[in-house]
């Protein structure tokens, strides 16, 4: 801590962390040893109290009452909003006895945590990490283990009396057992006896997760004297936390194709035949109900009018050799010209493009030809048809190659209607092209030929308005041979198939949440709030939708991933981390598939994970945290913290093997350069240290944005708005979805201008440079800054520092008050600094993998020389170093005092002080 002389006395948690740092910023070198290290362990059972860290929880969580959602889509209880900033337990870590949950509880709030989730607690094969017991032939997988339960009550009670609310995902790892489960329908495979998606189609698996939840709501915990259904404590609850039906149409899992496919045996693994077959019955009873009839089901798909017979593209045969529709264009030291010569192939002429030279880098548009003619209309089906052919030269001696038709609405916000290679030879050939067109008006026909020479002859281009199709000659309701068409396939069939395929789905998810919310509010009567499910980074329009009637929303994201090495299976000596720098990443990914799951009106909780020993972690959690702030979002939970019980106090990054090593490498309890993060990153979010944006817009969405998500050729992710937002509008503005307006809006109506040098807040507090890997933060309770720094000065509001190591890595450092005062009076602060922490003699293979040495304890921490300037208008800084459990260790450091200047200068030296905090 710091003291300031006279009125001002400023205790400085100089949090000095480091998080596995690669130096693999654009072109990594291999990975390094720490070549200054210091021990630096957190006691995972420290619960000393210590009043240098900033976040306190309320003394018993739900004392005020049960959590509620506000209409402006927040979390409140007793008259005052919540916010979470929480962590995880998954599997046996959440089955542990009364000490070590008392011990967790404290420590965790210690760290700044005020929330709890716990996931994995219903692995049907292993009684010791779930709630159900299916050893000894019980009458199904939903047997009750009461020690479990107990122990779960436990867990509870001890984060309620530490100020910890918990969050529950009801249905996460559960697998059915056939022929226990006897309500559920057989299934032929494994992938479809998981239950992912014959949930929302089948009636006896459905009702079997029914009975599950109402028997957990209706428990009484004998510690608490409340029904988990009615604990305040429990401020939610997960109903599904496994991907949802919008996750199996987009990856191709719901239509059987053959034995080939099902899980494990190669191929795509799909749901079973039986389930395949199920999903075809109701498909067909759907459209039955809707249009009773085949010729009813024809009409409304294929529609009455016939097709306008006009060509759409001016001198498409090339007869009128004065007509200027067709240009010729060259770029980038490419050369060659165009004809009209005889013979043609529809008449009497065609067009001959020759090509002389290519570019340096040849592309397709480095020569094309360009017609601007075609008028089409939105939605509309089309078909492009021509005759071409390689005009044979010695000279180069070409007799293959492909060109490019690329036709696309003149205004370009639409994307490409068609874009497709054409492979062509030295026979004349007729190639033809159904496309739908993406807007109405003007349309530009690209033919691309500048990647390749070969001289090219082309001859009756036609593009005519095509017939649509309705039922197939194969297709009947009769025998329900009815094709239900895959994500994706929607540009090739009526606008109105792929309307019904949508709502179809969309009613399956649907009707299943909304049964499993009558359970909870009407048979249980609980008062837990519920979130339907968990979308991952692969989550779409589709899914926020899906929870727009949920209590509240909630998205999970991660900025790198596990990949195994080609052709070898995934085990710790073949382990890969991609160690990819967050603040480097264009597009504001991680931000941006959070933030398109927020709905306006529902609270929502952002969760983030990473491998733990991931090179830049130390840059995600501070900015996670401002920018979790920053968009008001109501909850950010840093996952997981430990997977299984014999991780949860090992005090490093355990050296996991074989099949643990996919969960427990997300463990964050074992790093102390994510940990020594966790204090500052929670008064950030949970205090407000960073403003919320005060510009504010709804990302608006019609039906069909979401029925017809299936047939949009052009990228519109992750918001779904027609024309592509930018998804760094989350860096500008605070953004919300919203579902079921009459008329959506376009990317170009949304009051954001993309930024390619840096991107400012509207409040003018957030600076992220994306190109430089730089990050700033400079509010009233907040300095922050995070990059890749050497011996840059890199200046705050009230702060400047820069390194006197000679070293060039990743740093991140805060400065937040301790006594909730703006910095500039504040006299009890927080100053943390982060570059990288691992385990002693952790070695890795190369820059982007892990051999099997994962080292031990003591785990270590990379040592920084920092220069430290601040500002104060005190007569006297001082800085004591805290050890590991937060508390001063022995003498303090004085800053000197600059003349004529209210500054304060400082030289931190990691390596001699063995603290991260000051």
């Amino acid at each position: 801590m710091i003291f300031l002389s006279g009125t001002f006395m400023i205790q400085r948690l100089y949090l000095l962390t480091v998080t596995v740092m690669l130096f693999c910023l654009m072109q990594s070198a291999n990975a390094q040893y720490i070549s200054r290290p210091y021990p630096f362990t957190i006691n995972s059972r420290d619960t000393i109290t210590s009043p240098y860290f900033p976040s306190k929880n309320e003394e018993v969580a739900g004392a005020k009452g049960n959590v509620t959602a506000t209409p402006d889509g927040h979390f409140m209880s007793g008259g005052q909003r919540l916010k979470f900033f929480g962590t995880e337990l998954q599997f046996d870590a959440g089955f542990i006895p009364g000490k070590d949950a008392r011990d967790l509880a404290r420590h965790l709030k210690k760290l700044g945590f005020n929330a709890l989730r716990l996931r994995a607690s219903d692995y049907t094969y292993d009684a010791n990490t779930s709630f159900f017991n299916t050893t000894g032939y019980p009458k199904n997988s939903y047997v009750l283990d009461s020690g479990q339960l107990a122990k779960f009550d436990t867990l509870v009670y001890e984060m309620k009396q530490a100020g910890i609310y918990m969050f529950l995902a009801l249905n996460s790892e559960y697998h059915y057992i056939y022929p226990l489960d006897t309500m559920i329908s057989y299934t032929d495979s494994i992938w479809g006896g998981s239950g992912y998606y014959q949930n929302f189609f089948d009636n006896g698996t459905s009702k079997v997760q029914r009975n599950w939840v109402k028997t957990l709501l209706s428990h009484t915990n004998p510690l608490t004297g409340k029904r988990v259904g009615d604990e305040p404590s429990i401020a939610g609850i997960e109903l599904y936390n496994i991907p949802g039906i919008y996750y199996g149409w987009r990856n191709n899992y719901l239509n059987y194709i053959d034995t080939n496919n099902h899980y494990s045996r190669g191929g795509v693994s799909t749901i079973s035949f039986h389930q395949s077959r199920k999903l075809d019955t109701l498909f067909t009873q759907y459209l039955k109900k809707k249009y009773t009839s085949d010729a009813g089901i024809n009409l409304a798909w294929k529609g009455s009018g016939s097709a306008d017979p006009i060509n759409r593209i001016a001198n498409g045969s090339f007869e009128s050799i004065t007509s200027p529709a067709w240009s010729f264009n060259v770029a980038n030291g490419a050369s060659g010209g165009k004809a009209t010569i005889s013979p043609a192939k529809d008449s009497q002429y065609c067009l001959l493009v020759q090509l002389d030279n290519l570019g340096a880098n040849p592309v397709w548009n480095d020569a094309y030809l360009g017609n601007l003619s075609a008028r089409c209309g939105k939605d509309t089906l089309y078909q492009m048809s021509f005759w071409a052919k390689i005009k044979y030269n010695p000279a180069n001696g070409v007799k293959a190659r492909n060109i490019l038709l690329y036709f696309y609405d003149y205004i370009g916000a639409a994307g490409a209607a068609l874009a497709e290679y054409v492979d062509i030879d030295t026979n004349w050939k007729q190639y033809t092209y159904s496309f739908r067109a993406q807007a109405s008006g003007l349309h530009n026909l690209y033919v691309g030929l500048g990647q390749s020479l070969g001289d090219v002859q082309l001859d009756g281009f036609v593009i005519k308005q095509k017939e649509e199709i309705g039922l197939y000659p194969s297709e009947s309701s009769n025998i329900y041979s009815i094709y239900r068409i895959k994500y994706g396939e929607g540009s090739a069939v009526s606008i109105q198939r792929a309307r019904d395929m949508g709502i179809f789905y969309d009613s399956l998810q649907r009707s299943y949440y909304t049964n499993m919310m009558k359970v909870v509010r009407d048979t249980v009567k609980a008062k837990v709030l519920m979130s339907f499910y968990d979308p991952d980074w692969w989550a779409t329009v589709n899914d926020a939708h899906a929870m727009k009637t949920a209590d509240f929303t909630t998205s999970s994201a991660q900025s790198d991933y596990y990949r195994q090495r080609d052709g070898m299976p995934s085990t710790d000596s073949t382990l890969r981390i991609t160690n990819m720098p967050m603040l480097s990443t264009t597009g504001a990914s991680i931000l941006s598939q959070l933030a398109a799951q927020s709905l306006q009106g529902k609270p929502f909780v952002a969760k983030f994970l990473n491998p733990n020993f991931e090179q830049y972690y130390s840059q995600a959690i501070p900015f996670l945290a401002t920018y979790a702030a920053y968009q008001d979002w109501d909850g950010l939970f840093i996952r997981p913290y430990a997977t299984y019980k014999q991780s949860l106090f090992a005090d490093s990054i355990f050296p996991a093997t074989g099949n643990y090593l996919y969960y427990v490498g997300y463990d964050i309890q074992g790093n102390p350069g994510i940990l020594s993060l966790l204090p500052s990153a929670s008064a950030i979010f949970r205090n407000g240290y960073v403003k919320v944006a005060e510009v504010s817009d709804s990302i608006t969405h019609d039906p069909d944005d979401v029925m017809l998500a299936s047939k949009f050729p052009d990228y519109r992710h992750p918001f779904g708005t027609e024309g592509y937002i930018d998804p760094n509008i989350v860096t500008a503005l605070k953004v919300r979805q919203k579902f079921d307006a009459p008329v959506h809006k376009v990317a170009a109506q949304y009051p954001y201008v993309p930024d390619t040098a840096a991107k400012v807040s509207d409040h003018g507090e957030i600076y992220w440079q994306q190109s430089s890997m730089f990050f700033k933060v400079n509010s009233d309770k907040a300095n922050i800054a995070i990059g890749f720094f050497g011996p840059d000065s890199i200046s705050l509001s009230r702060l400047m520092f820069r390194r006197l190591d000679g070293v060039r890595e990743n740093l991140s450092l805060s400065l937040i008050p301790l006594d909730d005062k703006p910095l500039a009076s504040s006299s009890s602060m927080l100053l943390t600094m982060v570059t990288r922490g691992q385990n002693d003699d952790m070695q890795w293979q190369d820059s982007i993998g892990i051999g099997k040495n994962w080292g031990g304890l003591p785990t270590v921490m990379s040592a920084a020389q920092v220069e430290i300037t601040i500002k104060s208008d005190s007569g006297r800084v001082l800085f004591h170093p805290l050890d590991a459990a937060g508390m001063p260790i022995a003498s303090y450091i004085e800053a000197k005092k600059n003349e004529g200047a209210n500054t304060f200068k400082v030289t931190l030296e990691q390596y001699n002080d063995s603290t991260p905090w000051y």
